[in-house]
């Protein structure tokens, strides 16, 4: 299955967790030591008075509101409600009848279009003000809209619902939740980048609280989807989605009010930094074909190739885009994001026949129950995200960009073993019950799938250009889904070629008897591009700060000597004096000097 998935004076507590006296990280060795010296029971009672310790550093410096902002906009959207939909839809799709897993594999794609949209939706919010702000204007009107398709879905039953009307609403449910995670994430992106060397704790807090969201979803929807219906899991998340009202109205996002009239648009933003805009509107476009290929999902083999090849043909031109549009280090790491998603085939949905088929559809199957297919098996694997956090913000952070790209999906590759051993039921021959193998292997997969996040979450807060954060966190987060967009389309090709289509339909064994080969090539492909890390992932690591630009730009100027009063004056110097990023060179003449200015910039 695939993964479910700041200021203060208190920064110099030495008790404080994965910080150092006066909040940096430069040395970590003296807490090792401590740590070593205690035993495990001492460190098992002390990590909680730990925890509330790191929660007061992180509430004095950034922030009452930042925090709550992050709890709603992430933890609660993101890690619940996001969690719980992804759930729901496979359960709507097996309930409104006829739908083979090629097909709820395209459906799929076409629910994940907002989290591609994140692009143009981030350029939206940076250059348009919407009722006077940048960002609640938006949060407001993709709120409601999502509240509306919840309400509209929960009160008809799903063999009722016409299938492309259905996807709108899904969109429209994942538009509310990708629109406050972009806008949330802009926010904490500009924290990062005024304090880098507390930007791991920025992302363990995001981290950890999204994945404290899943557990929570994981504890409740299989337990309403079974005891009710599936309806009512759409009301809870209109309920929940309300919430999401508080820092509209509290303006927890801290912004100004900028006009009195209802549309705004910043024409010097978009003229500055048209490269970026432009780059937004193409995977916009390419975004919207994706959707409109899921849309028109068939179960004809050929037509499903072809929209393969057009989904993959969307995902080049956009690294070609990147190329040709951002300085060359913010393209080489959004080639590598979008190479790493469209590598890993979507298999997600002839898994979930898989383990929820009745005993009538597939005998030799699991025949997981609704409860423990999402509770059970999604709440073990939640529990070791958040240990992973933990586990990254304390050892990893030291290690290089490079090393931390490299190391998890190698460990996932072989994890993805273990599945295939699920699939051929070669575990019931060596006795391992199905529950057992499922839980412990979806553990170990969903906490390397957290060591991969967190660094793809970090590096995209440092390549943000200032004052587009939006936009450009948007651009590489987008890519990233984009990516995954694809990939759900060649899983969805892949599938059709091993002729692994089942449908909820009876006596349907066959249809999984190539599964393992589908999961096993799907994660073989996702290797391939842990080749290209040397030179697409800058060399540093995370507690530096990391430039957008892989070279100065260094520019010939001709200015009067030294000996010239005019330049010897404080004035003079305090003009100079930022203009150069690591100094300059000169060779001096009788009336003026040459010098080698180096700047921060892309000649």
């Amino acid at each position: 299955m695939a993964p479910h998935l700041i200021e203060g004076s208190d920064a110099g507590d030495e008790d404080t967790p994965f910080l150092e006296n006066n909040g940096s990280r430069g040395d970590r060795e003296s807490p090792k030591k401590d740590l070593e010296e205690q035993s495990p029971i001492e460190k098992i009672l002390e990590a909680p008075l730990k925890f509330a310790k790191w929660l007061q550093f992180m509430g004095a410096t950034f922030g009452l509101k930042f925090l709550v902002l992050i709890i709603i906009g992430n933890h609660i959207q993101k890690g619940f409600l996001n969690a719980w939909l992804k759930q729901i839809l496979k359960y709507w799709f097996r309930d409104h009848g006829g739908v083979d897993a090629p097909r709820m594999q395209q459906y799929i794609a076409a629910t994940r279009t907002p989290w591609a949209l994140k692009g143009i939706l981030g350029m939206t919010s940076d250059s348009v003000g919407l009722f006077g702000f940048r960002r609640n204007g938006y949060l407001f009107i993709t709120t409601s809209i999502g509240l509306g398709a919840a309400w509209y879905i929960s009160v008809n039953a799903a063999s009722t619902v016409p299938i492309k009307v259905a996807l709108t609403c899904f969109v429209f449910m994942s538009l509310s939740i990708a629109m406050t995670d972009l806008l949330v994430e802009a926010r904490y992106s500009e924290k990062v980048k005024e304090k880098p060397e507390n930007g791991s704790d920025i992302v363990a807090f995001v981290s950890g609280g999204m994945a404290i969201g899943g557990i929570a979803a994981a504890l409740t929807v299989g337990i309403v989807i079974q005891t009710w219906t599936i309806n009512w899991a759409f009301v809870a998340i209109g309920i929940a989605g309300c919430i999401n009202m508080i820092p509209i109205l509290g303006n927890f996002m801290e912004e100004e009010f900028q006009a009195r009239h209802l549309f705004s648009v910043d024409k010097r933003a978009i003229l500055t930094h048209w490269r970026y805009f432009v780059l937004a509107i193409i995977f916009g476009v390419l975004s919207l074909m994706l959707l409109s290929l899921g849309l028109m999902a068939s179960k004809r083999s050929n037509f499903v190739y072809a929209q393969c090849g057009i989904a993959y043909s969307c995902g080049f031109i956009g690294i070609i885009a990147f190329w040709i549009l951002t300085p060359r280090r913010i393209a080489k790491v959004s080639t590598y994001f979008l190479l790493y998603s469209m590598t890993h085939l979507g298999t997600e949905s002839a898994c979930f026949y898989f383990y929820t088929d009745s005993p009538s559809q597939y005998p030799e199957g699991p025949h997981f129950s609704k409860v423990f297919y999402t509770t059970v098996s999604a709440l073990v694997p939640a529990i070791f995200v958040l240990l992973s956090v933990g586990a990254y913000n304390s050892y990893l952070t030291h290690l290089s960009w490079r090393t931390i790209f490299f190391v998890p999906p190698l460990i996932g590759f072989f994890v993805s073993g273990l599945f295939v051993i699920v699939y051929l039921r070669w575990n019931l021959l060596l006795g391992i019950p199905d529950t057992i193998f499922v839980v412990g292997s979806e553990a170990i997969q969903d906490m390397v799938f957290a060591l991969n996040y967190i660094p793809m979450a970090l590096i995209m807060s440092h390549l943000c250009p200032e004052g587009l954060e939006a936009t450009m966190f948007a651009l590489l987060a987008g890519s990233r889904n984009m990516g995954r967009m694809i990939a759900d389309f060649g899983g969805a090709a892949l599938l059709r070629c091993l002729s692994v289509q089942p449908d909820g339909s009876n006596n349907e064994s066959e249809e999984f008897r190539y599964l393992w080969l589908a999961e096993f090539m799907s994660n073989l492909a996702h290797l391939l591009p842990l080749a290209l890390i040397p030179c697409l992932i800058p060399d540093g690591d995370p507690t530096s700060r990391l430039s957008i630009y892989e070279k100065p730009c260094e520019v010939n100027v001709n200015i009067p000597s030294d000996n010239n009063p005019a330049t010897t004056s404080p004035e003079f110097k305090s003009r100079r004096g930022p203009q150069s990023a690591l100094g300059a060179a000169s060779s001096s003449s009788s009336s003026r000097t040459r010098v080698v200015v180096t700047v921060e910039g892309q000649c």
